[in-house]
């Protein structure tokens, strides 16, 4: 298989090696598209090491075409289209994956479907698992424009909440604008006291920033709210009053997906079936492919460093075998 090596901090390449031996719950997949995603970035910088266990290769989310099963292998055959939630390898011509991570495309073009696994499984799990937002609740979801942000808003307004999101440029909040966000703000301002003018109050709060908004958090909060951290970009250390949090009975809580158990992905992975997959199939929740990278070192680099600078919207995906599409 041909991969990308990131392991030169100044300079990605392009490499051949051998891929592992397939499990006997894995699905073999040629890959078609690898979507691009914040902690690939963080890998990349040296921020975020694979878990024990897992692939080092970049790539946490792939569609394409499965090439072979693992002999317990019963909900997927050579030939079906597919996209998955990986433990890494993504940025690779070939993954294995188990076959609890894996969709059926159906529908979806492979281009589309590659950009789903890694934001739907976290959202998922922190919105409906976690924080168990209902219909009628405030959501406070940040970087609305980013790639979890945009599938976190698709979700909470199919489950009926009133999304407030920030973003860092009016261009950005007309995209939000579209995809159902009630509310949007320009983080470069004090959009607080607009916030909970809004709101009257926060339910539940998607937070990535940490640092000094946390105190915000608490402050807009209702009674029984719910904070879910899933990244300090603001930084994870901060002086805080937690008075306000005794009085309003809330949860302070936060996740991480990559290092979670095949199991608990797998059961990630029903849920979204059950509940989410119908409505992104029939195109009742929107693709949210901005941009489409070739599969070279330069390519890729560039792609990472534009969401380094905040420079994208959406989501990118790799074009690494198109033609199986």
């Amino acid at each position: 298989m041909r991969y990308l090596c990131h392991q030169d901090p100044k300079q990605l390449a392009i490499k051949t090696g051998e891929l592992r031996p397939l499990e006997h719950d894995e699905l073999l997949i040629e890959v078609a598209y690898a979507g691009i995603n914040k902690p690939d970035l963080l890998q990349r910088l040296g921020l975020y090491p694979a878990p024990k266990g897992a692939s080092p290769i970049l790539g946490l989310e792939v569609s394409g075409v499965v090439k072979a099963v693992g002999r317990d292998v019963d909900q997927f055959k050579p030939g079906d289209k597919v996209c998955a939630l990986c433990n890494g390898g993504g940025y690779a011509t070939e993954v294995n994956v188990p076959q609890g991570q894996v969709f059926k495309a159906g529908s979806l073009t492979l281009k589309d479907a590659a950009s789903l696994p890694e934001t739907w499984f976290t959202c998922y799990s922190n919105l409906v698992d976690i924080a168990k937002l209902a219909k009628g609740e405030q959501i406070l979801i940040h970087g609305g424009a980013g790639g979890i942000g945009s599938t976190a808003i698709q979700m909470a307004k199919q489950i009926g909440a009133i999304v407030h999101t920030t973003v860092s440029s009016p261009n950005k909040a007309a995209f939000v604008k579209s995809l159902g966000a009630d509310h949007t703000y320009l983080y470069v301002e004090d959009f607080w006291p607009q916030l909970q003018k809004n709101s009257q109050g926060i339910d539940v709060v998607l937070d990535m920033v940490g640092g000094d908004y946390m105190q915000h958090h608490i402050n807009v909060a209702k009674l029984d709210g719910r904070i879910v951290s899933i990244a300090f970009m603001g930084g994870s250390r901060q002086t805080l009053d937690l008075l306000p949090m005794m009085l309003k009975r809330l949860v302070l809580t936060g996740s991480t997906l990559r290092p979670r158990t095949a199991c608990e992905k797998r059961a990630i992975r029903n849920g979204l079936a059950e509940q989410f997959w119908p409505h992104i199939q029939s195109n009742v929740i929107k693709s949210l492919v901005t941009n489409t990278v070739d599969f070279t070192a330069k390519g890729v680099e560039q792609a990472l460093m534009s969401m380094k600078d905040n420079q994208h919207h959406g989501k990118w995906v790799i074009a690494i075998n198109p033609q199986l599409a």
